[in-house]
Parts: structure tokens; sequence; C-alpha cells
């Protein structure tokens, strides 16, 4: 998986956000509840999955960092 050109190894039980976080990849984040979209990013590749759905809303090609899961090490995303 690629965050903001970073290369990093995706995990399926842990966040986008908090993988980052692990490798420590600054991004902007707050609330880690999917509500105030600080942590909204552009995905350019790949597809993302969410145990639990974000309360804000987003564009098709957006996600929320904080609630999303990687399918796979496919997933390139960046943050605006």
């Amino acid at each position: 998986m690629i965050v903001n050109g970073v290369n990093v190894k995706a995990c399926n039980s842990k966040t986008i956000l908090h993988t980052a976080i692990e490798n420590k990849i600054p991004l902007l984040y707050q609330c880690n509840d999917g509500y105030c979209g600080c942590c909204r990013a552009k995905i350019t590749k790949g597809e993302v999955s969410y145990k639990i759905e974000p309360i804000a809303s987003c564009k098709s090609n957006e996600i929320f960092m904080c609630l999303a899961y990687a399918t796979n090490d496919e997933v390139e995303i960046s943050q605006y």
C-alpha cells in the first residue's frame, strides 16, 4: 500500500490511519470516528473496506483513513 508516497505493508486488522501512524507517516486526523473528516484522503488505486461506515460523507474517490481498511497492497492514497 502507498500512503502519501510511502510504501507500507497493508494490514487487514488495522485501519489505514493506524498502519500509517505505526510507520511514522505524518497525516492529519482528529476524531478517529469518521465524523470530522480530517483524515479524508484521495484513493487513486485499489479498494478499501469499512467495518463501520463513516458518518461524514465523501466523494467516490475519497476515503476516511480512520475507518478504512486496505483490501490488499495495491491501494494508493494521498491526503490533500
